[in-house]
């Protein structure tokens, strides 16, 4: 699991009302399926929105299989 991160940007500073982590787990007793989970959550006054950032997501697991997928 990755630490909360601000990834958004604004003016080139992060909004810290905007945070982001994600967690992988491995499927299986051989380890060979990795299943990603994405959060992300919205600062309103005292109370975070939580949900997910699909854009994120898919990034991160298109870098995973670049590095790990099957090999040619």
């Amino acid at each position: 699991m990755t630490a909360w991160q601000a990834s958004l940007q604004r003016d080139g500073v992060p909004d810290l009302r905007y945070r982001t982590r994600v967690s992988g787990k491995f499927l299986g007793d051989d380890w060979r399926r990795l299943q990603l989970r994405d959060e992300a959550n919205w600062q309103r006054g005292e109370e975070w929105d939580v949900g997910y950032d699909a854009a994120q997501l898919d990034s991160v697991t298109n870098d995973i299989r670049a590095k790990l997928g099957k090999k040619s």
